[in-house]
């Protein structure tokens, strides 16, 4: 049974953690893989390497988080404004002034 996951994935997911400060935990939830899949590819690295963990930027995780915030803020205002632009074509079909 082969993996899911090409050697590239695994890779470029590693290299987000290690050199990015990505936490495992967000890159889970970017790519739909289970976080203790993450963190098993992680010391397998490791152990190849001979690496030591370092501590992580928490800054990209911070903005990351951030970037969530503020895309669901703008999937909020796009709705709303929808509902008003539904609601405006409504009063133009009854005809009342502006």
């Amino acid at each position: 049974m082969g993996s899911r996951y090409t050697h590239e994935q695994r890779k470029e997911i590693i290299k987000l953690h290690t050199q990015e400060g990505y936490s495992t935990r967000l890159l889970a939830r970017k790519y739909q893989i289970g976080r203790t899949t993450i963190q098993s590819w992680l010391r397998t690295y490791r152990n190849e390497t001979g690496e030591a963990p370092e501590l992580q930027n928490r800054t990209v995780v911070k903005y990351s988080q951030e970037a969530v915030a503020k895309k669901l803020m703008l999937k909020e205002i796009e709705m709303q404004l929808s509902v008003l632009k539904s609601f405006q074509k409504e009063l133009e079909r009854w005809n009342v002034p502006k």
